[in-house]
């Protein structure tokens, strides 16, 4: 049925999720389509997203919609009815899932702890090029006892601590591979284990691959007797897993409201 995405043209995102089997096959054009006219070629906005398909697996496309090229016809905003994505001279299978229009969450409503492309103040993990955003992920350097830890800059988190997300990426490739432990720390003393909070993120681990996380800094508890966690002061995350069967990885870590 007809949908208004009026609202989203100047400002707003389209995104998909792309599995390309093999990366080396991936064909010489990649399009995305959208249509008031309720067929293809008819009255659309379309974009080429081949550049966004990089790797062997699943691949996350977002378009800004204002960047799209006026098609045949004249696209109507407010009577979108069809999508399209398809792929040309490709030799490999394509999975498409869950496209949806977005406005991004604006830099005043989130602080960004790591985007996870550098391996500043970091440990326990290497880079990888599979990823959900950015250029790169964290791909964790023990299959079994996962850790993923970084120091920052001290950040005033005082404000998300009663309405705020942490929110980030993490891929596991089946749930029954996680292991028994799953535990996300934020700390004020640089290091782990000292003035923190923590809390099970594995009940909040949804999904086969990519899990998009999201915890309510709410749900967190006084970790460790050593000191009090200072909320104007934090500089440290960790997360890690005990006994997992499976290599893990976390992308873009940052606090949301």
């Amino acid at each position: 049925s007809a949908r208004d995405i009026s609202s989203f043209m100047k400002k707003g995102y389209i995104r998909l999720w792309v599995y390309c089997a093999n990366i080396s096959n991936k064909g010489t054009y990649a399009m995305i389509e959208l249509t008031s006219g309720g067929a293809c070629d008819v009255d659309e906005i379309t974009i080429s997203v081949m550049d966004q398909i990089k790797v062997t697996g699943w691949n996350e496309i977002v378009v800004k919609l204002s960047d799209m090229n006026n098609g045949p016809g004249t696209f109507n905003p407010s009577a979108l009815n069809y999508f399209r994505f398809y792929v040309t001279s490709s030799s490999c299978y394509y999975y498409l899932d869950y496209v949806s229009f977005y406005h991004p969450t604006p830099e005043a409503n989130q602080i960004v702890i790591n985007n996870c492309d550098t391996l500043t103040s970091t440990a326990g993990v290497s880079l990888s090029d599979y990823r959900v955003e950015g250029d790169k992920s964290w791909v964790a350097n023990d299959s079994t006892n996962a850790v993923f830890a970084c120091t920052f800059s001290a950040k005033n988190i005082s404000s998300y601590m009663s309405t705020g997300y942490l929110d980030f990426y993490f891929y596991v490739p089946h749930l029954s591979m996680i292991g028994n432990v799953v535990y996300v720390e934020l700390t004020s003393s640089g290091n782990c284990d000292v003035q923190e909070i923590t809390v099970s993120a594995k009940e909040y681990i949804l999904d086969d691959g990519w899990s998009h996380v999201h915890i309510p800094l709410s749900a967190f508890w006084k970790g460790s007797d050593n000191g009090t966690f200072d909320p104007t002061a934090c500089n440290f995350f960790r997360l890690y897993t005990l006994s997992s069967t499976a290599t893990t990885y976390v992308d873009n870590v940052r606090l949301v409201k």
